[in-house]
């Protein structure tokens, strides 16, 4: 075989940190190129890369581009992240470790460049794509090359046309068109492949991007915070997790097809997978000040039905197999588990947002109490008196939002209050503003407790103990504020059925009278009526509300959730209103001409 040369990386003469040409030498990803021919040659890093050039490549954690061209090659890359190229042929590619980072600071990784020929037609190009083959060499096939190339230590066999390549130490496979564009069509991942944000993103919701591969992964982002071993990662670079532990941002991973093991980092992550059984864990949510952090699990579906099959339920006890999880995810609308069926479990997690690709309907399904707060904008024109909040890409008085927090629950039983689950920011512009919040619990058996202020609830199905507080304050159009709660009745197949279910709803105070034991704690626990929906199978026990409003749901879609809009797609009609005290509203100065100027209930 025939060595090839390889072209080193010149330096400035009067500048030994920039290339010949002017650029930094940290910004290059590849410090020697290789151009081979169509003759069987070899390259080794080690031994045909000058020391000089290996002396840079260790001082910046860089590596190596290599084409080999045609012919029966062998290739042992450098210590860092290579680039390689085998074409056709017979190849035995060594991909060596992947110490170092690329020029944005990510972890660098061997990445091995497969070219296929683009057809004439877009199907052309796709049959070539997908006739690229990836096979593990684990001695399960007869091949006198293929236990040859397994016994010398490698680990796939990779066939693309008139190519074969035995690699090892590569983590990562790209196919690329053989055309002069060399146009990037897919990546197959060996390992999992991280990119991370440069010092310039720190500001990023995500601070890393991590893809797993089609087999069982394990990825791990968790590390210590203090200590010896602070920010010490097998997949992350040290920079990356500093940026991480200095601004409270977290990751996005997916984990791809596989039966996968996930734990996040101590911040805000999101996580996706692909076909498999995957163990999920997002570990801390830590967030930055005055922000709540919190873990999601995103799915992607390909319509509604698929999205509705979609079922999450607490782990079962004597599951073994989410032993230590605290939620189960299907997808086939059942919740069985074993063959046939994929099943992941999740703890940690406090979201999980649903997408339907198609036509990019949606839903979220809460799993711990999630609470969103008002975001100030970040220029004030008085900063010590914040009177700005971001909305998009604008900016709106706060005067003139309703609610300054809004907690949403899950399906089982949640608690919440505004004194321990709202922050301190957020509360004290609560009481500058006057302000207070929204809370819907969703299913289950709720307790929730309001603020001083105007609050709206909505409990969902199951028996629920709401109490509003007091509700000082006004409303943004000037009104004296009322806190009130929401039941929802399901629209009837009739206008006379659903006038039915209105009606149905009954408030019953809690005067002593009953002989129910329910109803009697709940009136010696100082709650005043107790509110029975018998269509959406929901009491509530409530204090300190001024106003119950019935309204009727009419799910068109079926995605179970509620949507509001002006046009026929609107969900949610006005049912009727009970008024528990007395209810004011007031005029604006702007209409202090009207012929009044208060109306009282």
């Amino acid at each position: 075989m025939t060595k090839v040369t390889p072209s080193e990386i010149p330096l400035d003469q009067s500048d030994s940190s920039k290339t010949s040409w002017g650029a930094k030498l940290a910004d290059q990803m590849y410090f020697a190129l290789v151009n081979g021919t169509d003759a069987d040659e070899t390259f080794d890093a080690a031994a045909d890369i000058s020391q000089n050039t290996q002396t840079l490549m260790q001082s910046y954690g860089r590596g190596v581009a290599v084409r080999m061209g045609a012919g029966d090659d062998t290739v042992l890359g450098s210590a860092y992240g290579d680039n390689i190229a085998g074409g056709a042929g017979t190849n035995y590619i060594d991909g060596g470790d992947n110490y170092g980072t690329t020029p944005n600071g990510s972890k660098a990784f061997d990445v091995l460049d497969v070219y296929v020929p683009s057809g004439a037609t877009p199907e052309n190009t796709a049959t070539a794509v997908a006739a690229v083959t990836v096979i593990p060499l684990d001695g399960s096939s007869t091949d006198a090359t293929d236990k040859a190339a397994k016994g010398a230590g490698y680990t796939f066999k990779v066939v693309a046309g008139s190519e074969t390549d035995y690699i090892k130490g590569i983590e990562q496979i790209n196919v690329r068109l053989a055309d002069n564009s060399s146009s990037f069509v897919k990546s197959i991942g060996l390992t999992c492949s991280v990119n991370e944000a440069k010092v310039s993103d720190q500001n990023s919701y995500h601070l890393a991007w991590v893809n797993g591969t089609g087999g069982d992964d394990t990825i791990n982002l968790s590390f210590d915070a203090t200590g010896p071993n602070v920010g010490v990662n097998a997949l992350l670079s040290s920079d990356v997790t500093a940026l991480m532990l200095a601004n409270h941002h977290g990751a996005w991973v997916d984990g791809g097809a596989g039966n996968d093991t996930i734990t996040g980092t101590a911040f805000s992550d999101n996580f996706r997978n692909g076909a498999g059984n995957s163990k999920i864990d997002g570990g801390d949510n830590v967030a930055p000040d005055g922000q709540r952090g919190q873990d999601t699990f995103e799915i992607q579906v390909a319509s509604v039905d698929a999205m509705n099959k979609v079922v999450v339920s607490p782990v079962a006890p004597g599951d073994d197999a989410g032993a230590g999880y605290t939620w189960m995810v299907t997808y086939d609308g059942t919740t069985n588990t074993g063959a046939g069926h994929q099943v992941d479990y999740l703890k940690n997690i406090e979201g999980i947002s649903i997408n339907e690709t198609a036509t990019n309907t949606g839903k979220w399904i809460p799993l711990v109490v999630n609470v969103g707060e008002v975001q100030l904008a970040a220029t004030q024109p008085d900063p010590q008196h914040p009177t700005l909040m971001q909305q998009g890409n604008t900016t709106v008085p706060l005067a003139n939002q309703m609610n300054f927090a809004w907690a949403n629950g899950t399906t089982g039983n949640d608690s919440f209050s505004v004194a321990s689950d709202v922050s301190t920011t957020t509360q004290a512009l609560m009481v500058a503003n006057q302000r207070g919040v929204y809370v819907d619990l969703g299913a289950g058996n709720d307790t929730a407790t309001g603020s001083a202020y105007g609050d709206n609830f909505s409990m969902g199905s199951g028996v629920n103990y709401v109490d509003g507080g007091d509700n000082l304050g006004t409303s943004p159009w000037g009104g004296k504020a009322q806190d009130a709660l929401d039941i929802y009745v399901p629209a009837g197949t009739t206008s006379a059925l659903t006038v039915t279910a209105v009606a149905a709803v009954t408030v019953i105070p809690l005067d002593g009278s009953s002989t129910d034991a329910t109803d009697k704690a709940a009136k010696g626990a100082g709650y005043t009526f107790k509110v029975v929906n018998p269509a959406g199978n929901e009491v509530d026990y409530i204090k300190g509300i001024e106003r119950i409003n019935v309204q009727v749901w009419d799910d068109k879609n079926h995605d179970g959730q509620r949507y509001y809009s002006n046009d026929s797609s609107n969900e949610v009609t006005f049912g009727s209103n009970i008024q528990l005290a007395v209810g004011v509203n007031e005029a604006k100065v702007s209409d202090q001409n009207s012929y009044h100027l208060a109306w009282v209930n």
